[in-house]
């Protein structure tokens, strides 16, 4: 065989190889073992701890099953920088001399102390005990301190640049939950966690019209608990797979028959003796965890009751997050519960204090920030006189060319102020708010300070440079004159527009009877509005369509979710308004009172169309044609590209992943909907298809990865084959 050819041969296999090695990796597990890198933890790959003091903290929530090992260890790969400037050295290089030390703590406790010597790579291994790791919340916080003190009084500035490559090894073995509702919203929702727990909520196969209201407000709570981050899954008994009950924590919403089929044994049978105990009543809710028989790891919650009324209670008191627990914190009895709007609104002038917020004290060098979250009215927009003064002062030590404070309002710059001898004693310095800076609903204030002291070697642990934010610093925000505010609000978009009063009970839905997928579409929605709701005492209700009478949809806002062949079963004429349709399923848009669009009737589509009902009241419609359709219009309508379009001026036509968003003013009849996308400037495509093709990339990716793999070790055997005898013979030699 060719030497030159198998040379080469070799020579790609070795650079394929290395190509392979150096492919990035993420979180490696064992068994019994986890392995994490800094960069999984957040740290970002440029941060540099500078002298003469400075200090970095890394965070992470280990999972509530864990029972920890001996034996954790990390791996601290860091590289250190500083120069001299004595002269009598000249520029000979220093080999040797004490430019600073790295001290790292685990939750407060000292680890180690690393004394630098020379400028270069460093690798620590430190033993991380046991003892230390275990927190209450699972919360684990690593600091490293670089402390130069001493060499910067002799001319030596230093730098020490953390490897975000190291990495942190965490034995384990498997171990049973703690029951414990205490810190709702975990164990659903744990911030920081390095292997997170999905959640779902399962209800009855044949479940009533209060059982799903119940589910409502759990994932109402768990969505406004989490902001949003944590995504529920929703099924019924019949659904659930092994896999399914293994996967989840499951809250089962239901009355306490259906427990039964989830624990294999019953809820009366379980706790029995704690019922007897309370002296439950049929219209009682119950809240229960216990430990999953499917998965040590994972909870499985009862919120159950004898009655649906005692459900609905029990569904209300949990995702509130407010349950009376008993002295084994797994256990609740919701005699009753008071479901109402907390007033979440504030005055037009207000303080740091009225929003709970102590006086602040900046004193590490560099950035520091702090966010405070306030809730301004739904609907409302502020004037142009909307200000905040901030009453501050300072230490006269700071270095004034490079110290300064900023503010900022949901990511807006508002603007900035300079340190100087000036304001140092107590100041009061105004912002002027612009007008779009604040939204309906949460808002959060960052409050930032740079801070560099005038003597390049000063200690930010001596406590003589900082910066103080006084709590009686206060926010003046008028209301937009209230005839533009209503004008405006009529354009405000899904979910803002069912929060104008700051209260979900106002909020109906009216969903099929017989159709889970409409039942899982208003879970769903109710948790991505809780997402946006400021209480957590309020939530939606549901009922069904063939039930709904006229008075249930006096002063409410609705939601309707539903087939079109149930809508025209004889539905109250209001659920009409919420439609671009007529009763005979007909799509129009009305201009000069004549109808100018009409849909295909031989299509299965879905319709999602928002509208403003009588009384100040709004409703969203999502109707649909067709078997398993309400499925994924609803996964569309929770698409984050459609809903920053959608309107009252707009309503969407939903086939498939595509979301095909109609102008109702401008909308012609040639812009018939079928399979591709009509002309014209009034339509707007939002493809929701992008998730399954990042996934069909992924196994594409790994069936590639594989093939390569095989390819190389088929190459390998062919060289060693065809090299043996020429190696042997050193022929190459």
């Amino acid at each position: 065989m060719n030497k030159k050819l198998i040379l080469s041969m070799c020579s790609l296999f070795i650079i394929a190889v290395l190509l392979f090695a150096a492919a990035p990796a993420s979180a490696q597990t064992d068994e019994g073992s986890l392995t994490l890198s800094f960069a999984d933890l957040g740290l970002d790959e440029f941060t540099v701890l500078q002298g003469p003091y400075q200090s970095h903290s890394l965070q992470f929530r280990l999972p509530a099953d864990w029972d920890l090992e001996d034996g954790a260890q990390f791996k601290l790969d860091f590289t250190s920088f500083f120069s001299l400037y004595v002269s009598i050295q000249g520029n000979e290089e220093v080999q040797k001399v004490f430019a600073g030390a790295l001290t790292v703590y685990l939750n407060g406790e000292h680890l180690e102390s690393y004394v630098v010597e020379k400028e270069g790579d460093h690798s620590l291994e430190i033993a991380l005990p046991a003892e230390y790791l275990k927190t209450q919340d699972g919360l684990v916080k690593l600091t490293f301190e670089w402390d130069s003190t001493h060499s910067c009084y002799q001319n030596i500035s230093t730098y020490v640049l953390l490897g975000s490559d190291s990495s942190i090894t965490i034995p384990y073995s498997q171990g049973t939950i703690s029951t414990s509702l205490a810190d709702f919203p975990q164990p659903f929702y744990a911030p920081l966690s390095i292997s997170p727990s999905d959640t779902a909520i399962v209800i009855p196969t044949d479940a009533n019209a209060e059982e799903i209201s119940a589910a409502m407000a759990v994932s109402a709570g768990l969505g406004r608990y989490s902001h949003g981050a944590l995504d529920v899954k929703v099924y019924h008994e019949g659904q659930l797979s092994v896999s399914a009950l293994d996967d989840y924590h499951l809250i089962y919403v239901g009355d306490l028959t259906g427990f039964d089929a989830l624990t294999g044994t019953g809820i009366q049978t379980q706790y029995g003796n704690k019922l007897a105990e309370h002296e439950i009543e049929n219209t009682d809710g119950v809240v229960v965890s216990s430990v999953s028989p499917h998965n040590p790891a994972h909870l499985l919650v009862a919120v159950s009751g004898a009655t649906p009324e005692a459900v609905l209670k029990a569904g209300q008191a949990f995702g509130s997050g407010q349950l009376l627990l008993d002295e084994d914190q797994n256990f609740s009895v919701v005699k009753d519960y008071l479901s109402g709007a907390i007033d979440t609104d504030t005055p037009e002038q207000f303080t740091l204090a009225i929003l709970g917020q102590t006086d602040i004290v900046f004193s590490d060098f560099g950035i520091s920030e702090i966010d405070i979250e306030f809730y301004f009215p739904q609907g409302s927009s502020t004037s142009s006189g909307a200000y905040i003064d901030v009453y501050f002062n300072h230490s006269r030590l700071l270095d004034y060319l490079q110290s300064n404070m900023w503010l900022e309002i949901n990511g807006t710059y508002i603007s900035s102020i300079q340190f100087n001898d000036n304001n140092a004693d107590l100041s009061l310095i105004r912002f002027i708010i612009p007008p779009t800076a604040v939204v309906g609903g949460r808002n959060v204030l960052t409050i930032g300070a740079n801070i560099a002291a005038r003597n390049i070697c000063a200690d930010p642990r001596s406590g003589d440079i900082w910066v103080q934010i006084f709590a009686d610093s206060s926010f003046t925000m008028p209301r937009m004159d209230q005839s533009i505010a209503i004008k405006a609000s009529a354009q405000t978009t899904f979910p803002e527009m069912f929060l104008l009063s700051g209260n979900l009970n106002d909020t109906l839905f009216v969903i099929s009877n017989d159709n889970f997928a409409a039942w899982k579409a208003a879970v769903d929605i109710s948790s991505f509005i809780g997402s946006y709701s400021p209480g957590n005492n309020s939530f939606p209700s549901a009922v069904f369509v063939r039930d709904v009478k006229d008075e249930d949809l006096t002063d409410k806002n609705i939601i309707l979710i539903t087939d079109l062949d149930v809508l025209n079963s004889g539905s109250p004429e209001m659920l009409w308004d919420i439609l671009p349709v007529d009763s005979s399923g007909e799509l129009f848009a009305l201009v000069g009172g004549r109808t100018v669009y009409e849909l295909d009737q031989t299509q299965d589509y879905g319709l999602i169309s928002l509208s403003e009902l009588e009384g100040g009241k709004v409703g969203l419609g999502i109707v649909t044609k067709g078997t398993g359709v309400i499925g994924w219009t609803s996964d569309v309508l929770l698409n984050a590209q459609l809903l920053a379009k959608l309107s009252t001026e707009k309503f969407a036509i939903v086939q498939g992943p595509n979301a095909f968003l109609m102008d109702v003013e401008t909308i012609s009849e040639e812009a018939l909907v079928d399979s591709t996308v009509p002309d014209g400037d009034d339509t707007e495509v939002v493809d929701d298809s992008e998730v399954d093709q990042a996934v069909t990339f992924v196994e594409v990716q790994n069936k590639l990865i594989i093939t390569v793999l095989v390819i190389l070790v088929v190459l390998l055997l062919v060289l060693i084959y065809f090299g043996y005898k020429d190696i042997i013979q050193n022929r190459w030699f």
